[in-house]
């Protein structure tokens, strides 16, 4: 039986709180971002050079919100489509705003387990997503030209 000693990090930062609010919190110092740096290391590759038209710099998706944190982008399943889920922590309630790729088709809202929900609109690469407080969201994003499972690119 192999014996390991457990590891771990830990770090102290400022909270620096806004006293312009009448009820200043810990939350203005947004602390998710750098329990992030800290424990989620960006680990950067140098590619080779590719063909195409992308310029230097190039964000896929963004959310327009300080309060969400993207945790997984991946393929779909069972559908030829993207998957986002993100999640709210600071307690806030609201409309997130997500800018999309150029040919985002449609989006719709599913459950952990990628079941539909609900349709979203999508209107000039923008999705409008309503969001409650510490809540979870998937949304499936479908694109223009690409092919349902099971029908080819012929058709």
């Amino acid at each position: 039986m192999k014996h390991f000693a457990p590891a771990f990090s830990w770090c102290f930062f400022v909270h620096a709180v806004s006293f312009s609010r009448a009820k200043p919190n810990w939350k203005d110092a947004f602390p998710i971002y750098q329990a992030y740096e800290l424990n989620c290391k960006l680990i950067p590759v140098q590619a080779e050079k590719q063909e195409g038209a992308l310029p230097l710099a190039y964000s896929f998706v963004q959310l327009k919100s300080d309060n969400l944190i993207m945790s997984a982008m991946r393929k779909a399943e069972d559908e030829q489509a993207l998957l986002l889920r993100f999640y709210e922590w600071a307690g806030k309630e609201g409309n997130v705003t997500s800018h999309l790729p150029s040919g985002a088709e449609s989006a719709r809202e599913t459950n952990l387990m990628e079941t539909p929900i609900g349709d979203l609109p999508v209107t000039n690469s923008e999705l409008m997503v309503p969001t409650k407080p510490n809540e979870i969201k998937t949304v499936e994003i479908k694109f223009a030209g690409v092919p349902a499972v099971g029908e080819s690119a012929q058709q």
